[in-house]
């Protein structure tokens, strides 16, 4: 029997996806700014960002800069649950003067890994920009030792169960996550090391709903330093939790 052959993108969703990708990656850019990246005409960035606007993807702030629109919010609530955490999150990080510079993700338990839903950038240098879409290892990240660390053991075994009718994961992965979750919840473990490039906190916004918050850390940050964010991010998760209960 002949493999059914692949039909190419159909080239206006190819350069409406583009130009969403593009916006993600670097907010605010002008009209020319997209064009230019993407590859595509003025004239034809024009129409496809007119389009996009029009079904709420896009929007175009008085200065002619371009943002994520109202409807890419609500596609990746999904991620979070459906909550508001994801349209509040960026504003809540601005109340929280330790995090002042600091790039802080947003990320939500997606089957074997964590899925980072956004990004707040901050000003410090990184060796690599995170981005929404970014897939972190829940045994290999400071991330998602944090989430197997305060998760409860029921709710792990969910996610666990989800992965595996999902992913096709064997019992050795489920094996490993385990006793990465027993070694996070031993009481003497040192979650601020020297040498660490994040800290992290989790939490549950409301019932059934993880998430975790981390800062990207600057090489050779101080102890002290990595263990007043760490405090700040827990504040973050509880001003978005509080968020839900007053919806």
């Amino acid at each position: 029997m002949t493999e059914p052959t692949r039909r190419p993108a159909v080239p206006g969703v190819a350069r409406a996806a583009a130009i969403l990708h593009e916006v993600a990656r670097t907010d605010g850019q002008t009209l020319s700014s997209i064009a230019g990246n993407v590859g595509l005409a003025k004239s034809t960035t024009s129409d496809v960002t007119v389009a996009l606007a029009g079904q709420l993807l896009l929007t175009r702030d008085g200065a002619g800069r371009f943002h994520l629109g109202a409807r890419i919010d609500q596609f990746a609530a999904g991620w979070v649950g459906q909550t508001s955490a994801l349209r509040r999150f960026r504003r809540a990080c601005e109340r929280h003067p330790a995090l002042a510079g600091h790039t802080v993700l947003l990320l939500a338990p997606n089957g074997s890994a964590l899925l980072c839903v956004d990004v707040r950038l901050g000003t410090r240098p990184l060796p690599q920009t995170p981005r929404p879409g970014m897939r972190l290892s829940l045994t290999e990240s400071v991330e998602g030792a944090e989430l197997l660390r305060c998760m409860p053991v029921g709710a792990l075994h969910d996610l666990l169960a989800d992965s595996l009718a999902h992913e096709g994961l064997d019992d050795s992965f489920v094996a490993l996550v385990e006793q990465a979750a027993l070694t996070s919840r031993t009481p003497d473990r040192v979650m601020i090391a020297d040498g660490l490039d994040a800290v992290a906190a989790a939490g549950e916004l409301v019932a059934g709903v993880w998430v975790v918050v981390s800062a990207q850390l600057p090489t050779a940050t101080p102890a002290t330093q990595a263990e007043e964010i760490r405090a700040s991010l827990r504040a973050l998760l509880t001003d978005l939790a509080a968020g839900e209960t007053s919806r």
